[in-house]
């Protein structure tokens, strides 16, 4: 079975008598929370890197700060920096997550429409998303 430095661990699964329990419920929910899982977060920073076929290397530190992103760097050698400087942008503030991070970055497509610059923003999009866990 599953062990822990030794421990034997026991895995719950949903139909178990223990999750009928009076309580179980309430401290499933809090840990399942969004405040328990983003709020009481330790800072962190998250540095990936990646080239892109077509499109260049993107260098990417995010700093995150009881959950949110608190300041975000791009660094990139593709040929539209307006994209990379709007993209930090947008990303500050942000809860730290795919589908949030997701979120903010296709909120700048209306920006831009012509092929290039949509071609990083969408390639910029779903690395990122990718890299990182909801």
């Amino acid at each position: 079975g599953l062990t822990l430095e030794g421990t034997p661990l026991e895995v719950i699964h949903a139909d178990a008598p223990l999750t009928k329990e009076p309580g179980f419920q309430a401290v499933f929910d809090e840990l399942n929370s969004d405040d328990w899982r983003l709020g009481r977060t330790p800072d962190f920073s998250h540095k990936m890197e990646t080239r892109i076929d077509g499109i260049g290397v993107l260098d990417v530190q995010l700093n995150v700060v009881h959950g949110k992103i608190e300041d975000a760097v791009i660094f990139s050698d593709a040929l539209f920096p307006e994209v990379i400087s709007e993209a930090t942008e947008v990303l500050k503030g942000v809860d730290y997550g795919g589908k949030t991070i997701r979120r903010a970055l296709v909120s700048l497509q209306p920006h831009f429409t012509e092929t290039g610059p949509r071609a990083l923003l969408e390639a910029l999009t779903n690395w990122l998303v990718a890299e990182v866990e909801d």
